[in-house]
Parts: structure tokens; C-alpha cells; sequence
């Protein structure tokens, strides 16, 4: 099975050592809007935006996930249903590959 093509996924700091361990587990998945499935998105930006503010020595992040994720799997949810972007849909977490941990600053 070939992973070619890169998304994103926005998180919460305590789930990083989760999904970098373990992968994505839908089993732990709360909001499916569009169907079931581990959500991610080709825009960094938008997948930026559901992930949640955490503070480090006064400072605030966001860590966002870079994937691999299958083609021959994948359900692309288009950015005029969604109102905000593309979003793409693994049913199964074994189909979405974490690689990369984004880990972006807050500015004001």
C-alpha cells in the first residue's frame, strides 16, 4: 500500500503522544459530521484552525499533524459542502500515516 499524498490534522497537545504512538484510532474520534472516519484536510491553514491553543511557559501553540495519507480510500468532502475547505475522510486510521509534528506559535 502506497501513502503519496500529504495531509493535516488539527489536535489537542494531550492527543500528540497518542496518535504519534498508536496512529489514528477512530474509536476515539468525537465529531463526524460529514461520516465516520479520521478527518484531515491538504490545508494546513484549516487544519490549523481545530487545533486547540495550549500555553508553555506563557507562551500559546497549536500542533497540527502532517500525514501520509491512502488515495484509494480516501472520501474527499468538497469545500462547498463544508462551507470552509476540502476535507478528507479515512474510514479507516490505518489508511491516514502520521509523519510530522507542526508545531506553531502564537503571535498577537
Amino acid at each position: 500500500m502506497y501513502f503519496l499524498i500529504v495531509s493535516y490534522h488539527g489536535t489537542a497537545k494531550d492527543n500528540c503522544k497518542s496518535i504519534a504512538e498508536d496512529g489514528y484510532l477512530l474509536c476515539k474520534g468525537k465529531r463526524f459530521l460529514f461520516g465516520n472516519g479520521i478527518y484531515s484536510t491538504p490545508d494546513i491553514d484549516v487544519a490549523y484552525r481545530y487545533a486547540t491553543k495550549f500555553t508553555l511557559d506563557g507562551d500559546e501553540y497549536r500542533v497540527v499533524f502532517q500525514n501520509r495519507v491512502n488515495p484509494n480510500t480516501l472520501i474527499k468532502i468538497s469545500k462547498e459542502e463544508t462551507g470552509i475547505s476540502e476535507y478528507w475522510i479515512s474510514p479507516d486510521g490505518a489508511d491516514l500515516r502520521p509523519y510530522g509534528i507542526c508545531i506553531k506559535k502564537e503571535f498577537c
